[in-house]
């Protein structure tokens, strides 16, 4: 604190005796992690140094590094807060001034003085004077006028009268002589008052401007100290809000390689699939082909097609078998350009699904499922093709027949023969037969209708 730099060491009983109340308080605040009375304890016993004329001793720094339960912020309460930031400090300190009334009374006195006047009868040392000179004078005209009488022997006259008032007057003048030196002692006396008002008066400011220098050395420690507190604050609001954003974009960021592998994983294991299946259907159509060729089914063909080897293709297991193979055409997945659309499972076929029909519809979905802005744009634009092209009607009619089963007793009353799916399919491509669902099946019937006029499932 300006004005202080000597440190207590010790000496001071009184002193002592404050500063060991004050530590006391401050250790059960601290304890207590109550910032606000910490850093009353710590004001009252600089308080006490200054008084005594020494340095202020602050802990600042202990009690922002307390940690504060009293729910008070950063400096324990106080009017100095904020919502928006959490922030709140002590109180600052306030100024009562011990030596204004004083000040102010010996100030109006002091311009409220008399002027100075003398008037010697109101003077006591005046009163003792002539009180003297006249007893002087009386006893010197008693004496006078005895000494007169005695050489006339014992006659008045008039020159006994005028010597013996001439005695006495002699003592009156030396009284006035004496009022100017009395009027020039009370001058001196009146200035000599003057002189210690003011000096008291000079006193009294010195003491106040001393007190009220330990007060703004107060303040001002205070906002250097509240100014820290602040930065602190700032900076731990700036680092909470760093480490959020930081944590906020890990967790975008593992979202999306999360979603990422989970698609390229979806991928994979549908082509696995379809790949499979496709391999299915060819080992499939060539156990079939081979059996139609030879008439009978050898062993490799048996393990196929689940059918005894040796059987016949006049058989009615060869008949059969044609309807799982069928059947089995249904399920599965197409590969179409660079896309595999798997039966109610494509992101394009759900949202045709759930209803939507425009891009901001399209869009809006996908970015709602989590998808990135580059990404909504990109398959929404896919979709509205599609839907444009009447991919998802055509995708309708192919559910239609995915889910039904081949009604056998039609394609053996087509007339054909033992024939196979592939058979079927060209037969149908060529406008020869047709085929529809009926009752949950899938049924052929050879075709009334001109060829330019017919079109199958697989046209």
């Amino acid at each position: 604190m300006a004005g202080y730099t000597k440190k207590y060491t010790g000496g001071d009983d009184e002193l002592d005796a404050v500063l060991k109340k004050q530590g006391e308080a401050y250790d059960a605040a601290k304890v207590a992690g109550d910032r606000k009375a910490m850093r009353a304890a710590n004001d009252r016993a600089n308080m006490a140094r200054n008084e005594k004329g020494y340095a202020a001793e602050y802990a600042s720094a202990d009690i922002l590094a307390t940690p504060d339960r009293t729910g008070g912020g950063s400096g324990g309460g106080g009017s100095a807060s904020s919502n928006r930031t959490g922030f709140s400090y002590a109180t600052a300190p306030s100024y009562a001034s011990k030596y204004q009334d004083l000040i102010d009374e010996l100030t109006g006195s002091i311009l409220g003085r008399e002027k100075f006047s003398y008037d010697p009868e109101t003077d006591p040392t005046y009163q003792i004077y002539k009180d003297q000179y006249t007893k002087a004078g009386q006893k010197a005209m008693e004496d006078t006028l005895g000494q007169v009488s005695a050489r006339t022997g014992g006659l008045a006259s008039s020159y006994a009268g005028t010597a013996s008032q001439q005695a006495y007057n002699g003592y009156m003048s030396e009284l006035a002589a004496k009022i100017p030196e009395l009027q020039q002692m009370a001058y001196e006396m009146y200035m000599a008052d003057l002189d210690g008002k003011r000096s008291d008066l000079s006193m009294l400011m010195g003491l106040e401007s001393s007190d009220y220098g330990r007060y703004q050395d107060a303040l001002g420690q205070w906002n250097t100290d509240r100014s820290f507190a602040y930065g602190a604050s700032r900076d731990a609001l700036a680092d909470r809000r760093y480490d959020n954003e930081w944590n906020y974009q890990v967790g975008r960021d593992q979202i999306s390689d999360q979603r990422y592998q989970d698609e390229t994983a979806y991928n994979r294991e549908q082509d696995r699939k379809a790949w499979e299946h496709q391999a299915e259907s060819d080992a499939w159509d060539r156990a079939m082909a081979n059996w139609q060729m030879t008439g009978v089914l050898d062993e490799a063909g048996a393990a196929v097609l689940g059918i005894p080897a040796g059987t016949k293709s006049t058989d009615y297991q060869y008949q059969l078998a044609q309807m799982a193979k069928m059947s089995a055409s249904g399920s599965g997945g197409r590969r179409t350009g660079d896309k595999t659309e798997e039966t109610g499972g494509s992101i394009y076929e759900q949202l045709y699904a759930s209803g939507v029909r425009s891009m901001g519809d399209a869009y809006a979905a996908l970015v709602d499922a989590g998808y990135s802005d580059t990404q909504a744009n990109n398959l929404a634009n896919y979709f509205m093709d599609m839907l444009e092209s009447g991919r998802f009607d055509r995708a309708a009619k192919q559910a239609e027949y995915d889910n039904a089963e081949v009604d056998k007793q039609s394609v053996i009353a087509l007339g054909y023969g033992p024939i196979n799916a592939s058979t079927l399919e060209r037969l149908e491509a060529e406008g020869k037969i047709e085929s529809y669902v009926e009752g949950g099946k899938i049924k052929f019937r050879r075709s009334s209708l001109p060829q330019d006029m017919l079109g199958g499932r697989y046209g």
